[in-house]
């Protein structure tokens, strides 16, 4: 009895001791139990949480597509990306139908938080060459990642412009909605999370009261080249006649060609906004045509790894729109 018991205290002290070995060698492998890890599904979600978590020890932030990718339309998961989903403790989208694949994503990992950025706020219903009337649905905030999914299904089925990030009020409640998530999902960083918010929502404001000073009483009549445009268009008081979503550098046909060189005439339209990843050549023939000049704004989808990537971004397009209207 007494060797049965010797060897079962063997055991332990050698089991113990490989467990420190692997700790030494391998401390990350102690550390990841602890590392609360958060996913986001692209650029803009990745900005914004990165600066709502910003300095806040054993909290990760991971962006599951590359900060160079661009929108997610028709993105597909990889096994890269099913890898990092796999390790996460909260999803944060940035919702109204910009991740197509979300529904796979709660079909894969049912105890995933998602964290939809965009619950609650009203959505403009998108301009694709037409008159953009500002219709607006609201996109719910519902509790469960389920329920969320099926929230993102409706705005998927009435094709609602994702692009919330654009309009610095809908930004600042993205901000208000992915700090919300994370202090439900996270409790112990709930003030460090507080204060990160408001620190960021401060600059942000900033950013807000000089586009405020841009306000268009006249409700200048412009064609946008990005469907991303319409949300700081909106905000602006400018009226989007005519948007031709360009993010895979699709060309157009002659006729649309035609088509838009009209609208520019019926509407006596001066300024084409295109954007800054995609080429701006269709937007400069079409220019050549007619009396409109092609301003470059960027929609902010991709860019590098900077906490102010946001605020840097909006300023260069307040000073692109200083530059056009003060002509």
């Amino acid at each position: 009895m007494k060797k049965f018991i010797m060897v079962i205290c063997i055991l332990a002290v050698v089991l113990l001791a490989s467990v420190g070995i692997t700790k030494v060698l391998n401390p990350q492998v102690a550390l990841e139990d602890d590392t609360f890890t958060i996913v986001t599904s692209f650029y803009p979600t990745y900005i914004a949480t990165k600066n709502v978590t910003d300095g806040i020890d054993g909290v990760k932030v991971i962006n599951l597509t590359e900060n160079h990718s661009g929108c997610l339309h028709d993105y597909q998961l990889t096994t890269n990306d099913m890898r990092k989903l796999e390790g996460a403790d909260v999803f944060v989208m940035n919702g109204g139908g910009m991740e197509g694949f979300i529904e796979d994503v709660v079909a894969k990992y049912p105890d995933l938080t998602v964290i939809n950025a965009s619950a609650g706020i009203a959505l403009l219903e998108p301009a694709e060459g037409h008159h953009h009337d500002h219709e607006e649905v609201d996109d719910h905030e519902l509790d469960e990642a389920f329920d969320e999914h099926e929230d993102e299904k409706h705005d998927h089925e009435h094709e609602t412009n994702a692009h919330v990030w654009m309009d610095p009020v809908r930004y600042m409640t993205q901000i208000e909605n992915i700090t919300a998530g994370l202090k439900k999902a996270d409790a112990d960083h709930t003030k460090a999370y507080e204060t990160n918010q408001k620190a960021y929502l401060e600059k942000v404001k900033i950013i807000k009261e000089q586009i405020d000073m841009l306000k268009d009483k006249k409700h200048t009549s412009i064609i946008t080249f990005h469907e991303a445009f319409s949300y700081l268009a909106n905000y602006l008081g400018y009226d989007v006649v005519y948007c031709m979503d360009l993010d895979d550098e699709s060309g157009l046909s002659a006729g649309e060609i035609a088509e838009v060189i009209d609208e520019i005439q019926k509407h006596d339209v001066k300024v084409l906004f295109t954007e800054t990843q995609y080429k701006d050549s269709i937007a400069t023939n079409i220019s050549a045509e007619t009396d409109a000049k092609v301003y470059v704004l960027t929609s902010l989808t991709a860019d590098e790894d900077d906490l102010d990537a946001y605020l840097n971004g909006m300023q260069k397009n307040i000073d692109v729109l200083k530059s056009v209207f003060a002509e």
